[in-house]
């Protein structure tokens, strides 16, 4: 008896995984998430593991199933390591990540601000919390995070981008492009700085100088769908519709989904003439899962498209759809107006379009502009 049981002694594997303990714990530690999982596991399942110690492999092996996209199992390994060690600092930041990740913002942000409680300094907690606060539409915090990241560690290149989009989009424009320009400053080939910066310039009115940061950022990434879009909109600006809808194309050809680019190429063909393409592109969007204010919007565009197609009756039916839910949207009015003129009704063309030009004076000069037949007497 006693000889059988030193040979099971003997020939029993060091561990549950075959390995030994040094080996699963540089698997635990390693960067593939597979044998990370693996060497965790075989760790975790080790009898004489501290609470302090299993924290820290529930953590690491929290985050292989996070980087697997299995983000239920990784909460329940967070769950486990800040059950072990309530001070982990690390285990409530990449539990976070994980909420932030099936877009449970609230209990996202509530995870890094302890984290940032019991490690304040910890660049990373207040980055992920600026980005969810971002998310959230919440700038003003996101900001003041970011800013907070920036003093930790001021080498968080992300950081300097994400605060100057919080700025942009807040309108303090000077400040974002200051912040897109530290980024670039640090990582020159920073291709999404580079469409941000372009962006804020664009809004500045500088629109060869946001062209400018396009083109560098296509350079970099001609893969970037969202720069052929931003720069299709800068052409669209100057005028240049024929390169515009080139940039569209493009856009389209790398993302053949992207709602944004189908609108703009609508407008861009109408302006030219291409009625039935744009015609396409409108009827395009409207049979995507859109917000019902995004596609009224659409709808009311695509009236003007039926205007310059000379298919008043159309139009009607898209500007009706967009004043019944808004009485007194000009656009819709003036368009509505039109189309009645187009089929002799003076009498309603004449109150629709004078309704329309007290809610916005200049809303005739717009369909001039888009090339619709102005009336005449």
């Amino acid at each position: 008896m006693l000889l059988l049981i030193l040979m099971v002694v003997v020939c029993s594997p060091p561990s549950l995984s075959g390995q030994t303990a040094d080996e699963n714990a540089k698997r635990c530690n390693g960067s593939d998430p597979d044998l990370r999982i693996e060497g965790c596991t075989a760790l975790i399942q080790s009898p004489q593991e501290s609470a302090e110690k299993l924290a820290g492999l529930f953590e690491s092996r929290g985050e292989a199933y996070l980087h697997r996209g299995d983000t239920d199992r990784a909460i329940q390994d967070f769950d486990q390591a800040i059950l072990h060690d309530p001070k982990l600092s690390l285990a409530f930041n990449s539990r976070g990540v994980a909420y932030h990740s099936k877009r449970d913002y609230d209990h996202a942000i509530q995870d890094y601000s302890e984290a940032v409680r019991l490690d304040p300094k910890s660049a990373g907690a207040f980055q992920n919390r600026g980005n969810t606060y971002t998310v959230k539409g919440d700038y003003e915090h996101a900001i003041q995070d970011y800013v907070e990241c920036l003093r930790l560690n001021p080498r968080m290149i992300d950081s300097y981008a994400m605060l100057g989009n919080a700025f942009l989009v807040k309108g303090e424009i000077d400040h974002a492009i200051q912040e897109f320009d530290q980024a670039l400053q640090m990582s020159p080939t920073y291709f999404k700085a580079l469409n941000s910066r372009g962006m804020a310039y664009f809004r500045k009115g500088e629109t060869d100088r946001a062209i400018q940061d396009y083109d560098q950022a296509l350079r970099l990434n001609p893969s970037y769908a969202e720069a052929f879009l931003n720069r299709g909109m800068a052409y669209s600006v100057k005028g240049d519709y024929g390169r515009a809808t080139q940039d569209y194309d493009q856009t389209l050809r790398l993302n053949p989904n992207y709602t944004e680019a189908y609108i703009s190429r609508c407008r861009s063909r109408a302006m030219v003439g291409q009625l039935p393409e744009a015609l396409a592109d409108c009827n395009q969007v409207l049979t995507f899962p859109i917000p019902s204010a995004r596609a009224l919007d659409i709808r009311v565009m695509r009236g003007v498209v039926y205007l310059k197609m000379k298919n008043p009756d159309a139009a009607i039916a898209d500007y009706n759809a967009g004043l019944a839910v808004h009485p007194k949207w000009a656009l819709a009015l003036y368009g509505r107006g039109l189309a009645e003129w187009m089929k002799g009704d003076q009498v309603a063309f004449e109150a629709d379009t004078t309704e329309a030009k007290s809610i916005q004076g200049d809303i005739a000069d717009k369909f001039v502009k888009w090339g619709v037949p102005a009336p005449t007497p």
